[in-house]
């Protein structure tokens, strides 16, 4: 009996949605970051938003499964002439929630690097959970983000998606 509960244990170590084929590292040199993705994510279309008298460029690569979608992206001042505020993101962060009906039941915030880091978690009514983390330097911000259906909302697919992220500072 001991034998098949340590099996069982060991097992559930390794327990993932998705298969080791379909992991993938996604770097951006231009981003300068490198997440792991379980796929191939779609490079969405650059957007701009104007700020004072400056822009924001936008840049997203996303990824939907079938059971969860997870998103990656970074902002950064298209002249950098000031420092980025840090409402861009929690705005993006924000749409990304309500879009879900999710509301935030967690948030951490640290500074890893000499960024500025929050860490959100939320559930929907449906129980779907939600993960948003936000990196925000001073003319570069990154975000990366996974919702998860209420069936998946344990997996360890979750935590290694956002555990992998990693800026390239050279």
């Amino acid at each position: 009996m001991r034998t098949i509960l340590t099996l069982f244990t060991f097992a559930g170590l390794f327990w993932t949605d998705t298969p080791e084929s379909a992991w993938m590292q996604v770097t951006s040199k231009n981003g300068r970051f490198k997440v792991t993705m379980p796929g191939v994510p779609v490079v969405q279309p650059v957007k701009f938003k104007q700020v004072k008298n400056d822009k924001i460029v936008y840049h997203l690569y996303t990824l939907t499964t079938s059971h969860s979608f997870y998103y990656a992206g970074y902002a950064e001042w298209k002249d950098g002439g000031n420092d980025l505020p840090l409402s861009t993101f929690r705005d993006v962060r924000s749409r990304f929630l309500k879009v879900r009906k999710a509301e935030v039941t967690d948030e951490k915030t640290t500074s890893p690097e000499g960024m500025y880091c929050s860490d959100v978690t939320a559930k929907n009514p449906d129980g779907d959970n939600l993960r948003v983390r936000t990196y925000v330097g001073r003319q570069r911000a990154y975000q990366i983000g996974v919702a998860a259906d209420s069936a998946h909302a344990s997996s360890p697919d979750l935590d290694r998606f956002l555990a992998s992220f990693k800026v390239l500072w050279k």
